[in-house]
């Protein structure tokens, strides 16, 4: 596989980390006052550092560690928002939209894990 091919699908899930961190700072504004700066705090900053990870993971040769580190800040998103929605400091739909996202981000990462074991 030549560069070229191999270059969209981190420029995809580069995109995708950057709407989830956008979408993260829009959801977490609503968290109620005692959670702001726990819970809404944690969610942001796994975003952000599941952002880093993506960044990182394209600069580097070797990217096997990294993505696997994004995907575990990945799966600890997606059980921040589980456990927000089951406080109710998100709506059903708010939480179908970022359980949606999440999904579809960890779908383009795990392609890119599966390429990256192939070579």
């Amino acid at each position: 596989m030549n560069e070229t091919q191999a270059r969209p699908n981190p420029l995809i899930i580069l995109d995708r980390a950057e709407k989830l961190l956008n979408e993260t700072y829009t959801t977490t504004r609503r968290y109620p006052k005692v959670d702001r700066y726990v819970l809404a705090a944690d969610t942001r900053q796994a975003a952000m550092e599941f952002l880093r990870l993506i960044i990182r993971a394209e600069k580097k040769y070797y990217k096997k560690t990294t993505l696997q580190d994004a995907d575990i800040v990945l799966e600890e998103i997606r059980h921040l928002y589980r456990y927000a929605y089951q406080l109710h400091y998100i709506s059903p739909k708010r939480y179908e939209i970022m359980s949606r996202l999440t999904t579809e981000t960890g779908k383009l990462l795990g392609g890119w894990i599966k390429q990256q074991r192939a070579k």
